[in-house]
């Protein structure tokens, strides 16, 4: 099977639709945060991700980001991944350089390992040569997923009462 990551497009809508409505029926927390829709059109949805590249065009308190949607060959939504072209200081200490989250249905099958090795690539593009990336402590297929892909943890830090790893994950 044939894995990859795109930038989402209008052909996406009905797919990513049915992703949205999938993780709001787990009633689990939908990330990478910048892949919800809050209460945005999906064609309102994709000027803003487009935007997110522009650094004229983030505000301040933010920095660049590239948002992507993790495919198959027949390109059915599996995950997100976004990827933040440099940390701030809130980045630096919680959220790191990489946010990923695979659709509930798809995940335990190594997708997620996946998904962060094409998001290093893609990072490393963006010249990025140490990736940090975050996950909560109690969350151990994450921490696999990260360790996995090379990542070496740092520390831990509480955000928001939680418990998170922080990894480094050199790209070369």
């Amino acid at each position: 099977m044939e894995y990859r990551l795109v930038k989402p497009k209008l052909i996406h809508q009905a797919k990513y639709l049915e992703y949205v409505k999938e993780w709001n029926l787990a009633s689990d927390k939908m990330v990478p945060y910048s892949s919800q829709l809050n209460d945005l059109s999906y064609q309102d949805f994709l000027v803003l991700q487009a935007n997110r590249e522009d650094i004229t065009k983030v505000p301040k308190e933010f920095v660049p980001s590239s948002f992507y949607l993790f495919v198959d060959e027949v390109e059915t939504i599996l995950g997100a991944v976004s990827i933040r072209h440099f940390l701030n200081d809130h980045l630096l200490s919680t959220g790191g350089h990489i946010g990923y989250g695979i659709r509930p249905s798809m995940r335990g099958k190594h997708l997620a390992k996946k998904m962060l090795s094409l998001a290093l690539k893609e990072a490393y593009i963006l010249g990025i040569t140490k990736a940090l990336v975050t996950c909560d402590t109690h969350n151990i297929p994450s921490r696999k997923t990260i360790e996995s892909c090379g990542g070496v943890l740092e520390n831990q830090n509480i955000v928001d009462g939680v418990l998170q790893n922080r990894y480094w994950i050199t790209l070369d």
